[in-house]
């Protein structure tokens, strides 16, 4: 039942905070994360009906009552009549709310009471003096509590609670608390939350076995069995919302509840705990040991099947783990990473996120998409107005290079379309805007030609020395004059498919800047030559370093630009990309390592037919903040460069953790260490994204760059957030591109049976891979297609203690892989495969995917 305190749509608000989602603002409503299935992305909307009812629809499909259920509620509390907002005196006349605005609350078992901070209608926060407090408020609504748990930093300082109450029905709540600025709120910890048990965990020594189990509960009994025992707090869906940094460099053993959700637990945790720098990590199932197990049982269950004797049960899990394989899914980053749109974006340019959700909604579209996109081209508004400084010396200039990969009729044009709506318009309106000046300027050059002419016929005639002398100085100074006063130019930023030499013009021209923007790949390929006849990088290369550009022509005007900035924005199909993608030069050139390069999931097949259009506040906030961007261009003063905006003291200290840990992921055992040319400039695009990120949030509402200060903390977390989304998705869309999804699949199938010593069972598969959990027939057809290619035979497997038919079991022949080996035909193979080049095939190193 919602609190009596709250409207329906506050008290659904809270429910979806104390059950690990965090409702984002939208407009007049939130969209967040669906609870009823997996969402990645926020896919469901929340408001309010006319009548005071709250309102819910999961873009996916969901039913409501699925969707209120799963964060313990009824449609029943969706209801006006179950809920009365009462607010104080002191709130605001005329029925308006206010960020001061005050509404009372009911006093909790120290009578003292709490007070709910309204900020402008959209974050209800209720605020104690203590965590004490918080938790008898939440007991005055739910009764007195079953289980409390504290969740500390790596000094031991609270800062999270969670409480849970067991019901009737044999199900649980589970309520937070956590630490919130000045005091304590019921609601989820913030991101990045501490791990449970963490002062534990930072006080073990190097090398240490920590297990993760699925909730405090089975936390607490590994614990109590003398091992060491953690877990992430609020809930199973919040993994990826926990710092697993504190397992970086040890052995990591992850014990999943007996049930569906706990395998995906499982696999969410083996991903982040591989990311973080795990030193290994092996994925133990309880019931394979203990069959009387219940569904969804775990280690505090364990427990209670040896009568609450640890002993049996450490040595159980000891067992378990030393005849354990090292987990291979966590290193199966073939996957597209998770994009998370309510991360990636600081508050004050929360508008940029809202359209782009909007605009994803409307066009039906990842999401990703159209953020990448969209900040590549607001980038392009303040190149060379604006430099960011990292440290140093050091600075970058604005550009950011955006390529998604997206295939025919996945409406990639209409999102592309959309976000140059805005230039173009003031493209238009600058043309508009100059046209007499231009035609005044034509007319007085052309006069300022004649006179020039006629000045130099009669000097040429004139034969009295000093007249002459007088008709040629007048001459040569209005040359000057004319050559000092050029006609001005209509600025175009937007370039579509322009030659080389056609893009320099084009940035000289105007401030010597530009956006290459497009949704077909004829950009790259005239790049590539294709009216030439041979490559031409060097003005895109300069264009994004900020190189000074000399480009001499023979029988026209040079070009010279002291501070070229180009950013790209392309949306453009893989076929269209695959022959720059493997071209040495490019590579060698540098060219790829610039691209912030996403491959999203394909959506055609699933999308809503009649979705709603962009929310016209939204799309017209984000026109004004492009407009007001453009309304800054660089200096017409050749010697001036462009302003220098800096990074404040907290920034700069995220920003140094960054640095030191991309430069350890660069090393030979890192993530970046394989493609070292694109992880070097990962900084450098951190930094890109944080200057557009803070002009956004600045001066695109008002003020100027001058007046904008530095960028701060929350801002710079949000690029590094970006950062990292955008180094897990280069390494997805570079094997997208370079192999063919049939063979990096089976590529990827190979590696992992081998991991396991090369035999695996039906089962074991479907457990196993993230691709073929619960789709046994997918996994039977798999292992069989590698039979029939001769990769490995079926074996009947050993008899179980229980009896029955034993399962079939996939044994690999002996496989031996290097960069040069040939997969060649077995002659006993009963279907002619010819050979496949392990070139050509997704092979990452034997330490990615465990060792044998």
């Amino acid at each position: 039942m919602i609190d009596r305190y709250s409207t329906p749509t506050e008290g659904l608000l809270q429910a979806f905070r104390e059950s690990g989602y965090e409702p984002k603002q939208s407009g007049e409503g939130w969209i967040s994360r669906c609870p009823a299935h997996r969402d990645s992305n926020p896919s469901l909307s929340i408001s309010q009906g006319n009548d005071g009812r709250a309102l819910v629809h999961c873009h996916a499909g969901c039913k409501p009552t699925d969707v209120v259920a799963a964060v313990g509620l009824t449609m029943r509390d969706l209801m006006p009549e179950f809920g009365a907002l009462k607010p104080s005196r002191r709130s605001v006349s005329a029925g308006r709310v206010t960020s001061s605005s005050v509404y009372e609350t009911g006093s909790d078992a120290s009578g003292r009471g709490g007070s709910v901070d309204v900020d402008a209608g959209v974050n209800v926060v209720t605020r104690f003096a203590t965590a004490r407090e918080a938790v008898a408020e939440l007991e005055r609504r739910h009764g007195f509590r079953s289980a409390l748990w504290t969740y500390r930093d790596a000094a031991g300082e609270p800062v999270g609670v969670v409480v849970r109450w067991d019901r009737a029905d044999s199900k649980k709540d589970i309520r937070p608390v956590s630490l919130n600025g000045s005091g304590w709120a019921i609601g989820g910890m913030p991101s990045l939350r501490p791990l449970y048990g963490l002062p534990e965990l930072a006080a073990a020594s190097e090398g240490s076995t920590m297990y993760v189990a699925e909730g405090e509960k089975a936390a607490d009994a590994v614990s109590a069995c003398g091992l060491i025992g953690t877990t992430s707090p609020h809930g199973s869906n919040s993994a990826a919302k926990a710092d697993w940094s504190p397992l970086a460099g040890h052995d990591v053993v992850i014990l999943p509840d007996h049930d569906d959700a706990g395998e995906r637990y499982a696999e969410d945790v083996a991903r982040l705990a591989a990311k973080a720098g795990a030193r290994s990590i092996r994925v133990v199932r309880l019931a394979d040991r203990w069959d009387a197990l219940p569904d969804g049982g775990d280690a505090a269950d364990v427990l209670e099947l040896e009568g609450g004797d640890a002993g049996p049960v450490r040595l159980g899990l000891e067992s378990l783990v030393a005849h354990a394989e090292t987990d291979t899914t966590a290193a199966d980053r073939n996957e597209a990473p998770v994009f998370d749109l309510a991360e990636m974006f600081p508050p004050n340019a929360a508008f940029a996120r809202d359209y782009f959700a909007d605009l994803a909604r409307s066009t039906q579209t990842p999401v990703e998409m159209a953020a990448l996109l969209g900040l590549a081209t607001a980038s392009a508004c303040i190149c060379n107005v604006v430099r960011v400084r990292g440290h140093g010396d050091h600075t970058e200039p604005a550009p950011i290079w955006a390529l998604v990969l997206s295939e025919s009729a996945t409406r990639k044009s209409s999102v592309l379309g959309e976000l140059l709506r805005p230039i173009a318009a003031w493209e238009s309106a600058q043309a508009h805007e100059l046209a007499p000046k231009i035609a005044v300027a034509r007319q007085r050059g052309k006069m300022d030609e004649a006179r020039l002419r006629h000045l130099e016929g009669q000097a040429a005639k004139e034969r009295d020395e000093s007249k002459r002398a007088r008709l040629v100085a007048d001459a040569a100074q209005l040359a000057k004059d004319i050559e000092a006063e050029p006609l001005p130019a209509v600025p175009r930023l937007l370039a579509c498919e322009p030659t080389p030499e056609a893009l320099v013009r084009q940035m000289a021209d105007n401030g010597g800047r530009a956006l290459l923007s497009s949704a077909e790949g004829d950009a790259l390929d005239i790049i590539q030559g294709r009216y030439s006849g041979s490559r031409n990088y060097g003005a895109m290369l300069k264009g994004h370093a900020g190189d000074p550009i000399r480009a001499q022509r023979i029988g026209r005007p040079s070009d010279v630009i002291d501070c070229p900035a180009l950013a790209v924005a392309l949306c453009i199909q893989r076929a269209a990309v695959e022959e720059i993608w493997l071209d040495p030069q490019a590579h060698g050139r540098g060219l790829l390592a610039r691209f912030a390069v996403i491959a999203p999931a394909d959506l055609v097949g699933s999308r809503d037919v009649r979705p709603d259009p962009v929310n016209p506040k939204h799309r017209d906030t984000w026109h004004s903040a492009v407009r007001r961007l453009l309304d800054f261009s660089p200096s017409a003063d050749v010697d001036e460069e462009p302003m220098v905006i800096g990074l404040d003291c907290k920034a700069d200290a995220v920003y140094h953790e960054l640095q030191l840990r991309v430069e350890r992921e660069l090393g030979p055992s890192g993530d970046l260490c394989e493609n070292r040319a694109w992880g070097g400039k990962l900084c450098g695009l951190a930094l890109r994204m944080a200057l557009t990120l803070h002009a956004l949030g600045s001066w695109a509402h008002s003020g100027s760059p001058e007046n904008a200060g530095s960028i701060n903390a929350e801002t710079m977390r949000a690029a590094i957030r970006w950062a990292d989304y955008l180094a897990a998705a280069e390494r997805h869309a570079r094997l997208h591109i370079t192999s063919t999804s049939e063979a990096r699949e089976q590529t990827q199938l190979l590696n992992w049976i081998e991991g396991r010593r090369g035999s695996v069972t039906v089962r074991e598969l479907t457990q196993g891979m993230r691709r073929f959990r619960g789709k046994t027939n997918e996994a039977r057809g798999a292992l069989a297609e590698l039979v029939a290619a001769g990769f490995g035979k079926w074996e009947l497997a050993a008899r179980g203690s229980k009896g029955g038919r034993p399962p079939q079991r996939f044994e690999m022949h002996s496989r031996s892989v290097t960069a040069s080996t040939v997969y060649e035909t077995p002659p006993s193979s009963p279907k002619s495969v010819g050979s496949v080049d392990a070139d050509s095939l997704d092979n990452p190193a034997d330490d990615e995917w465990g060792t044998l």
